[in-house]
């Protein structure tokens, strides 16, 4: 039976028989949330939550895993930039947002590889650089204008 839910339990378990664990590998299973605390992995550096049915991450993951260098996120259910925070080939909505790559590198600046593609120290400063004008238009598009009132010519 595929795992659905990654647990305080799992995890305990996890960090009580591999303490020194650099990569946790949870692909291809059925995990919908992450319902807990990441933080007693504090060595992994590689997370590969690829092929589950994650929707979003906690906002807080890379607090709870402070080593994380890459994160692999490919064929889950992401739909928004603002659930998560990055491979994220296979969620066909993200990839058709433009810069996504810009807006995952700058929130996940811990990050060194993204879909399987080194990020170099340039993308980094170039991104945090534009992490404005990149993130903000993706996540808080601009309102819409609304059309100037219309003068009614007297009867």
């Amino acid at each position: 039976m595929p795992l659905e839910r990654l647990t305080a339990e799992l995890v305990e378990a996890i960090s009580a028989e591999y303490p020194s664990l650099s990569n946790l590998n949870l692909s291809n299973n059925a995990i919908r949330s992450i319902d807990c605390d990441l933080s007693r992995l504090p060595g992994v550096s590689r997370l590969n939550l690829s092929l589950n049915q994650l929707s979003s991450l906690p906002p807080t993951l890379s607090r709870q895993l402070p080593r994380l260098e890459q994160l692999l996120l490919a064929h889950n259910c992401f739909s928004s930039l603002e659930k998560i925070k990055t491979n994220i080939q296979g969620n066909v909505q993200l990839e058709s947002i433009d810069k996504y790559r810009s807006a995952v590198v700058a929130r996940l600046p811990q990050l060194c590889v993204l879909d399987d593609v080194k990020i170099t120290q340039q993308e980094k400063d170039d991104f945090k650089q534009k992490e404005k004008e990149v993130i903000n238009p993706i996540l808080s598009p601009p309102p819409i204008p609304l059309p100037a009132p219309r003068k009614i010519a007297p009867l």
